[in-house]
């Protein structure tokens, strides 16, 4: 019994940190170390769904293009091949500077 209402423990506190890791990502320099710590292959579209999207999905071509609003200022762009497979491209545009991360 307490093996398992250890395991569920775990399980309960597991998905808060990812929900809450995901919740702090939200500026430039947080983008850069989830990527970095997640690793660029790893990276999903769903991982930056609770950021606020400041352009309607664009498809050009095969290819689909996001641009989310960072909360220092800067825009996050994703694009790719489709929902189904990961973000092709990840660049980070503020100002005159852009970050390519991917």
């Amino acid at each position: 019994m307490k093996k398992i209402l250890a395991l569920l423990l775990f399980v309960v506190l597991s998905f808060t940190m990812i929900a809450c890791s995901k919740k702090q990502v939200s500026t430039t320099e947080d983008v850069i170390k989830f990527i970095e710590e997640k690793g660029k292959d790893n990276v999903d579209w769903k991982d930056f769904e609770h950021l606020e999207r400041l352009k309607e999905e664009e498809r050009v071509y095969d290819s689909i293009a996001n641009v989310y609003k960072l909360d220092d200022g800067a825009e996050l762009i994703l694009t790719g091949n489709g929902y189904e497979n990961k973000p092709l491209h990840i660049n980070i545009i503020d100002g005159e500077k852009n970050i390519n991360l991917k």
